[in-house]
């Protein structure tokens, strides 16, 4: 049995490979990200090997392509594995390697992270992409309002989206500095609007090719965007075992500070799958202040807004909505009011 550590970076990866019959390193090398690679690197080792490695940005790529060399590879979280490296000389690229292999072959290794598939990586990249434009046109926009603002001209409107914002934003009367600047942030603002009409299109023929999709769009409040956010974020139902893990993974349950028979609750965590707390909460917000819908959700809000305010309100909606979805999705049923 071998024991393959592998230290991946954007173009290379160093492996390191464990004997457990002698417990000495049997193999050292980099190797180009390439599947021939590191079939060759691997070829004529005899008997199973397990791998490991940390999670970065190409992680999925890489076990793409290694799985099939491997008998299991595990891919846990780089925090963890820092923690369980021992605190020894340099951290060069073989030595981390080395590590893991150790680290892997001594049965202490952290959880395995879950690995997403192919349509939720799709999902994950186009629901994640379409927030990386909204969030652009956000400070877009704010640095719009800030060069106004500074030139003593406040914009009466609240969204700069529509025609009659930037009407006022072409005849808004400013230094030729400060105009010239804000021509090139108003012609960037157009553009990012351009690629968010386009990444939303791409959205609505994913939902509409995809029947969990179509169940979660049963849900007042909830469309294409939200649906496919809530399919890419939770994955495999199946990890979550209590309504509470749902709830945890989308960092929307409050902080609880318990002394004796004292429990107070706090903010939101710092935990938590952000990109699915991302769109939970804008959806809460379409629910809550959308005078037109009426669903029990929106009720449940209210109520809660009542008591604490309009923001823990829509905490609340986000919290209902995701065990909704996660109901909906494990007992295969539409929403029914």
């Amino acid at each position: 049995m071998y024991y393959v550590g592998l230290d991946a970076h954007k173009q290379y990866t160093t492996i390191a490979v464990l004997d457990s019959r002698s417990g000495n390193m049997k193999l050292h090398k980099r190797v180009a990200n390439t599947a021939e690679a590191f079939a060759g690197a691997l070829a004529g080792l005899d008997g199973p090997l397990h791998g490991i490695v940390e999670s970065g940005r190409s992680t999925w790529a890489l076990h793409d392509r290694v799985c099939h060399l491997l008998t299991s590879l595990r891919i846990c979280d780089a925090l963890d594995l820092k923690h369980c490296r021992p605190p020894r000389g340099a951290t060069t690229d073989p030595r981390v390697a080395r590590d893991l292999a150790e680290i892997l072959a001594s049965g202490h290794a952290p959880k395995p992270l879950w690995v997403p598939d192919a349509d939720t990586r799709i999902n994950r990249t186009l629901t994640r992409g379409t927030i990386r434009l909204s969030q652009a046109m956000n400070r877009t926009i704010n640095s719009i309002r800030a060069f106004c603002a500074n030139a003593g001209q406040e914009c009466p409107f609240t969204s700069l989206h529509g025609s009659g914002a930037k009407a006022w934003l072409a005849e808004v009367e400013l230094p030729a500095e400060i105009r010239a600047m804000l021509d090139l942030y108003l012609a960037n603002l157009a553009q990012l609007e351009a690629l968010h009409k386009q990444a939303m299109k791409h959205l609505r023929q994913r939902a509409a090719a995809d029947p969990r999709a179509q169940r979660l769009m049963t849900i007042p409040g909830v469309g294409p965007f939200t649906a496919l956010g809530i399919l890419a974020e939770l994955g495999d139902l199946h990890r979550f075992t209590t309504r509470r893990a749902v709830v945890a993974y989308a960092g929307l349950g409050p902080q609880v500070h318990q002394s004796g028979q004292v429990n107070r609750t706090g903010p939101l965590p710092r935990t938590g799958d952000r990109w699915l707390r991302f769109a939970l909460v804008l959806a809460a917000q379409h629910i809550a202040n959308s005078k037109r819908l009426d669903s029990p959700l929106r009720r449940h809000g209210w109520c809660v807004a009542l008591k604490h305010g309009k923001n823990p309100g829509k905490i609340a909606i986000a919290r209902k909505l995701v065990l909704l979805a996660h109901h909906l999705l494990v007992h295969e049923e539409d929403y029914a009011a």
